[in-house]
């Protein structure tokens, strides 16, 4: 019996509290929350299997998981300046995922959450 040889593709969309609020409410666009369209996006995508947000902020995790997404945990305080690269976050999503789930993914999207108008493709 054949094996499935197609990579397995992780989106993950960080989004850093403070840069996804003002003063505590969600930033919108159109009546949604910004970080709607990128999950949305992600969602659709004909080649992402899994769409994962990692954040700072317990309320946007929450909202995260309202619109489709995983959000497995809130990163730690350490991971949450402004001074923290993408990579560091990327990273720490991944060894996260490995550590407490076995997952590798063969492929990973970052989606920033500032560019919510992107086709599905």
């Amino acid at each position: 019996m054949p094996f499935d040889t197609t990579p397995t593709v992780l989106a993950i969309i960080p989004v850093r509290g403070v840069d996804a609020q003002l003063e505590g409410v969600p930033i919108h666009l159109a009546g949604r929350p910004l970080i709607a369209y990128t999950i949305d996006a992600a969602l659709n995508s004909p080649v992402v299997d899994r769409t994962v947000v990692t954040t700072d902020s317990a309320s946007i995790r929450a909202l995260a998981t309202e619109f489709g997404a995983e959000a497995p945990f809130v990163r730690p305080p350490e991971l949450a300046g402004l001074d923290v690269s993408l990579d560091q976050v990327l990273q720490h999503c991944l060894e996260w995922l490995e550590r407490e789930e076995a997952y590798i993914p063969d492929i990973v999207l970052s989606m920033e959450i500032s560019y919510p108008m992107r086709p599905p493709a």
